[in-house]
């Protein structure tokens, strides 16, 4: 009897004890994951995209007097819902500490599965609606 009131007990702190912890990281993931595909800043999605991939890596394609051009970097979310992107000039290497300097920063305010609206963190005015890759 005692072994399974030991049982029971180790059993219920464990649980209680990651709940909370459980429910941020999920809270964080969902957002992270609803960022996660290629994204278009028209809605015909034909003009310049950003790819954010789920190990961290991401594509800007630009399109800019007929000629295509595409740019490898990395990003991140941050716990404020920040987006962070870094894409090095060629041959730069990315730097460690690129979070506090990155090239661009926003503020995910909405995101469903058609549209992503971020707003600059440069320009708190400036906000941005982006369109899912179908």
């Amino acid at each position: 009897m005692r072994k399974v009131l030991v049982v029971m007990f180790v059993s219920v702190v464990a649980l209680t004890a990651c709940s909370k912890s459980d429910e941020n990281n999920t809270e964080s993931n969902t957002l992270r994951g609803k960022v996660i595909g290629k994204w278009f800043i028209d809605k015909e999605r034909k003009s310049n995209s950003y790819q954010y991939n789920n190990n961290g890596t991401a594509e800007y394609i630009n399109y800019y007097q007929g000629k295509k051009e595409v740019y490898s970097g990395i990003w991140k979310l941050t716990q404020e819902d920040v987006l962070l992107e870094y894409y090095p000039e060629e041959g730069e290497s990315i730097p460690q500490n690129w979070e506090k300097e990155p090239d661009i920063a926003h503020k995910v305010i909405a995101v469903d599965a058609e549209t992503m609206q971020l707003q600059s963190i440069d320009r708190p005015k400036d906000i941005n609606t982006y369109y899912r890759s179908k």
